[in-house]
């Protein structure tokens, strides 16, 4: 029986759709076969593993290091950072890092050489420019240390330190004009500097005002008791204004300073040079972890501090280093531990005790977390930020809301900034009292004006009335 005309034409319509997924077929692993035949490609597990970083052999070969030699370490110290460069070539630190190095071995050229290959990578780093100048100034090229520091004043403004430089050198040359400015301004930018008040008494001294050059020594001992030539400058302006009394007490605290600080040079000249050099080292390698991600190179991290740790084991530093990097990893418990060893050697740093508190407070134990706490308040009852953080301890917990807000009065009477003023607003909304609250969160915002969390703080006060 023949079949009717639709039924061919469903029948051919169905072969040539077969045709057509055959020939695409073939056209298909040809297309494989030639791309297969050009370029093998290896399957995904033996993908090329992706090179090891330059610093890696380099930390594989520590354990053959002892460090107990003066030369060996000198070697250390350059290998570290000649690896650091290759890792990061297209960063200015790394190779700053290794200018320094050459320059604490006595290499000046070398020094400056790469000090200048780091500014022509970043040309803001302020830093490099206060190195550059006190090099030429070693040299006794004072024009040229100069010429250093106004350059890098041109390219940051608020670049610290180099005003200091520049008004040290004028007041060397005899040049007092515009001195003073200089140092106020500096002053403003490093305001813990003891350095600046002497420098700017030196000139109210020589300037004959003697009552600016006093407060000016003053505050320099204020932030720095053993400055002894701040003594030596307070005694002459006592001596001016005819307080014979202050000024022979103040050459008296002068002479003793002085003789303690030249014992203390003569020993360490006497003394061998390998605890200053592992010391050196120990910093170095404490800058260097700054420059690898601790996500990405965690275990990098770790060797060198543990290295910092090997060259000075009693430096507070190391371990707080080797703290924040646990923190950062959420190891709390070992992070802790070190907090721990870095507040037995230096006991007088109360952001030890802070950190600790934290820790302490994170792993579920609030009774150790406040009496850390409070022993930072006993220990440092000039300091507000020790009043302050018992304060939001005490906030975070919801206990103890009225010494909370005692605590926050206290840190705001001691340091008046804009953390203080708000964790104290934060204490009296907690005890209901609103308008009090909203002051000091209005001082906050007053003080920072741009603080999005001072500004939703203020403007829920204020929904609240």
């Amino acid at each position: 029986m023949r079949s009717s005309p639709p039924a061919r034409r469903k029948w051919s319509l169905f072969w040539a759709a077969v045709a057509v997924l055959v020939l695409a077929a073939v056209i298909v692993g040809i297309m494989a076969w030639r791309s297969s035949s050009r370029a093998p490609t290896a399957p995904p597990s033996f993908a090329p593993r992706t090179p090891k970083l330059h610093v890696e052999p380099f930390l594989a070969s520590l354990p053959t290091r002892s460090g107990q030699d003066v030369a060996a370490i000198k070697a250390e110290e350059k290998a570290l950072v000649e690896a650091v460069v290759a890792d990061l070539p297209r960063q200015a630190e790394p190779l700053s890092l290794l200018a320094a190095v050459h320059q604490s071995h006595g290499d000046v050229n070398q020094a400056e050489a790469f000090w200048k290959m780091a500014l022509a990578i970043d040309p803001s780093q302020s830093r490099v420019y206060e190195r550059l100048g006190l090099v030429a100034q070693e040299m006794d090229q004072l024009d040229r240390a100069v010429a250093y520091w106004q350059e890098g004043l041109q390219r940051n403004p608020r670049a610290p330190n180099l005003r200091w430089h520049l008004a040290n050198a004028r007041v060397h040359q005899g040049q007092l004009d515009g001195t003073v400015k200089q140092l106020e301004q500096e002053c403003r930018l490093t305001p813990n500097a003891a350095r600046n008040y002497f420098l700017l008494g030196q000139i109210h001294l020589k300037q004959e005002a003697y009552e600016q050059a006093k407060a000016c020594y003053e505050k320099a001992l204020e932030l720095q008791p053993h400055y002894f030539n701040a003594h030596y400058g307070l005694g002459k302006v006592y001596a001016r204004l005819k307080q014979r009394e202050k000024a022979v007490q103040s050459m008296g605290a002068y002479k003793k300073l002085k003789a303690e600080h030249d014992a203390s040079k003569e020993q360490r000249i006497v003394l061998d040079e390998l605890p200053l050099v592992r010391a050196r080292a120990a910093g170095l390698y404490r800058r260097v972890c700054d420059l690898y991600d601790s996500k990405r190179h965690g275990p990098i991290e770790e060797q060198l501090l543990q290295r910092a740790i090997f060259l000075d084991p009693a430096s507070a530093r190391n371990w707080e280093k080797l703290a924040t990097h646990h923190y950062q990893l959420n190891r709390f418990q070992t992070s802790l531990t070190h907090f721990q060893k870095a507040r037995e050697l230096d006991p007088n740093n109360p952001l030890y005790y802070f950190n600790i508190g934290m820790l302490y407070g994170g792993i579920g134990q609030p009774d150790r977390a406040e009496a850390s706490l409070k022993q930072a308040v006993a220990r440092f009852p000039q300091y507000g930020l020790a009043y302050a953080e018992l304060a939001r301890f005490y906030l975070g917990r919801r206990t103890n809301l009225g010494q909370a807000r005692a605590l926050a009065e206290k840190a705001v009477a001691l340091a008046p900034n804009a953390t203080h003023y708000f964790i104290l607003a934060r204490a009296c909304e907690a005890e209901g009292d609103l308008k009090s609250a909203a002051a000091a969160a209005k001082q906050a915002l007053t003080l920072q004006p741009d603080n999005r969390r001072y500004k939703a703080f203020y403007a829920h006060l204020q929904s609240r009335q």
